[in-house]
Formats: structure tokens, sequence, C-alpha cells
């Protein structure tokens, strides 16, 4: 299989019972990504971690659909003119 490291670099071709020996020294789970491709590819990551995340992800996405759009505040009414207090000095 080829595997991925938790870092996302290529750690190569591996055997399973090798895979399974980092992901014991590391700590990490041993997850299937990509089943059907030759050779299948597995990433060492911590799977409760990642799906915490896409669930964590998941309820902001909802949260923002919840919510209203901000509604536009109302257009500025146009200036109106001023009168000076004094007239223009003529040239």
């Amino acid at each position: 299989m080829r595997l991925i490291d938790d870092e996302g670099g290529q750690v190569g071709i591996v055997s399973i019972d090798q895979a399974m020996e980092l992901a014991k020294e590391k700590n990490l789970d041993l997850v299937q990504i990509a089943p059907d491709s030759q050779p299948p590819v597995c990433k060492l990551m911590n799977y409760g971690k990642y799906k915490y995340e896409l669930q964590r992800a998941a309820r902001e996405n909802k949260k923002k659909q919840a919510q209203p759009p901000n509604p536009q505040p109302p257009p500025a009414p146009p200036p109106t003119p001023t009168t000076p207090d004094r007239p223009h000095p003529q040239c």
C-alpha cells in the first residue's frame, strides 16, 4: 500500500504490517483513503480528531446557512441645499 504520513508527506509503498507498526509507534490510526487505486492509499492520522473537525465544520456551515442575510442600510437622503449666512462677495 502507498502510505502518507500525518503531515501529508509520502512515506512510499510499504506492507500492511509496516504501516500498522508506524501507526502504532506514532499512536495514530491507519485510515484507507483510496481503496480502489493501485496500490491502495492509506494515511496515518488521528481519526477521532478528524471526525471532530468535520462535525465542527458542518455545524459552522449550518449556522451560516441558518442566519438571515444582513439587511441593507437604507439609502442616504439626498443632500439638502444650504443657504449661506452671508452672500458671496462680488469680484
